[in-house]
Formats: C-alpha cells, structure tokens, sequence
C-alpha cells in the first residue's frame, strides 16, 4: 500500500495534518514525534525543533517531507564529505501520525 505523502493539508504550530496518497488524512504532532528520537537525531532537528519559522520551510519532495534549511552533513563510500537535507521517510511518518475522523 502506498504511503508517501500526497500533500500537506495544514501546519498549526508543530503539528501537520498530512493527506497520504492512499487517501488517508493523518495528523502527526512533531514535538512529540522528536520525544521518541536519540540524542543525535535530536541535534539534527534542533534548527526546526527551536524555530517555527523554519519548520514551517517544510517542502514535499517526491511524497517525503523535506527540509531543505536543515543540512546533514555526512561521508560517502568514497570518503568524500556529502550534504543532504533532512527529510523523514513517510512510512515512519505514517506509522507514527494518527488517522483523522
């Protein structure tokens, strides 16, 4: 079943109401999706997790929420520095949003 992210109905705050593109709408409150991260996944989401203007710079890429304004940086096969930006894969967005009425 599909469950990349279709569009983004709303953002309040720090929750997202998302719409999947099996027809589910889900509502995932980020605050305390980020309860359940390590101590290092939480320092990479400190730059959204501590300004609401750049979460609110969430941007749908190919169905997976992205942000480009978080960069993690990290080494490739080769050993050569890489930077991405923080995205969440939709299916653990998924799994851990809950269905609206």
């Amino acid at each position: 079943m599909e469950k990349r992210i279709a569009y983004i109905v709303s953002i309040e705050g720090y929750t997202m109401t998302l719409r999947f593109r099996n027809g589910e709408t889900r509502v995932i409150n980020f605050l305390d999706f980020w309860k359940s991260n390590s101590e290092k996944e939480n320092k990479l989401v400190k730059p959204i997790a501590t300004d609401i203007v750049a979460f609110h710079q969430v941007d749908l890429v190919d169905g997976v929420l992205t942000w480009n304004n978080v960069e993690i940086h990290s080494v490739d096969y080769d050993g050569n520095e890489v930077v991405y930006p923080l995205d969440y894969d939709p299916l653990v967005i998924y799994e851990f949003s809950i269905a609206c009425l």
